[in-house]
């Protein structure tokens, strides 16, 4: 099952919860307070800090050699204190990260639910040199199976899907050089990438897969037979091969499509 990036950030988000509720549990169990460790002179000097339930003030107390246990449940706490400190913080973090999808989400929508509105972003799309203007317009070959779901796009050509024109509209927005279903020859077959992308800055050629229809069957192992393909053939996910899927389910969770584009073209 393809998950979307929100959807694995409250499964994290759960999973995390879990954790401190365990850990705040078990360090209950624990000696007061926690350890401090001083090294004086060469010597090293363990104490218990907590703090006075009368005067509320933060208090040492050694201990000696002879108070072994207590000084290994000790230490075992303030360990679990950290890994607990360390938690609560990241479980802040993925809490920021939903609200934010929350309250961008309404807008995301907007952006993709009609197609003259994803057409429209060409006006934001920076200008690109002649050269890569040349590269995009060349003749090539490319898919010629049917399109059944045809789809304006910033492209000039008509792609599949909506969540196609989403993803070549935030390529053209970067002032990326893009050709749609370009034919690429691997070893032993031919693909057509949903994207063939050039970053003018570098003059790399990235690829693009976006694997639309996942839940179903001869789609999914088609899928899995091209991903072997790619990789035999030297181009690697989040190396020089960009992968995104959706089901009816799952649709493509456009906040990662951003990401991608920010990962590999910043």
């Amino acid at each position: 099952m393809v998950i979307s990036l929100e959807e694995h950030a409250k499964r994290e988000l759960e999973r995390l919860g879990k954790d401190i509720k365990e850990l705040e549990r078990r360090l209950k169990h624990y000696p007061e307070g926690r350890l401090v460790v001083y090294v004086i002179d060469g010597y090293r000097r363990c104490y218990q800090a907590y703090q006075d339930p009368k005067t509320h003030k933060r208090v040492r107390k050694y201990i000696s050699k002879a108070e072994r246990v207590k000084l290994e449940r000790l230490a075992q706490k303030t360990l679990g204190m950290e890994d607990l400190q360390e938690k609560k913080a990241e479980y802040k973090r993925i809490q920021a990260y939903l609200d934010g999808c929350t309250e961008g989400l309404p807008a995301v929508e907007r952006r993709v639910s009609d197609v003259p509105e994803i057409c429209a972003m060409t006006d934001y799309v920076a200008p690109l040199a002649q050269e890569y203007k040349e590269w995009e317009a060349e003749d090539f070959p490319t898919n010629a199976y049917p399109n059944k779901t045809p789809v304006a796009s910033v492209l000039g050509v008509e792609v599949r899907s909506k969540s196609e024109a989403y993803i070549a509209a935030r390529l053209k927005a970067r002032g990326l050089a893009v050709r749609y279903e370009c034919e690429l020859q691997l070893n032993h077959s031919k693909v057509y990438p949903d994207f063939t992308i050039m970053d003018p800055r570098t003059n790399r050629i990235y690829y693009w897969e976006h694997l639309g229809r996942m839940d179903a069957e001869d789609y999914a192992a088609h899928a899995s037979y091209k991903m072997d393909e790619y990789a035999k053939a030297g181009y690697y996910p989040m190396k020089n091969l960009i992968v995104t899927s959706e089901t009816d389910a799952e649709p493509l969770d456009l906040k990662f499509v951003d990401y991608l584009i920010d990962y590999f073209f910043a």
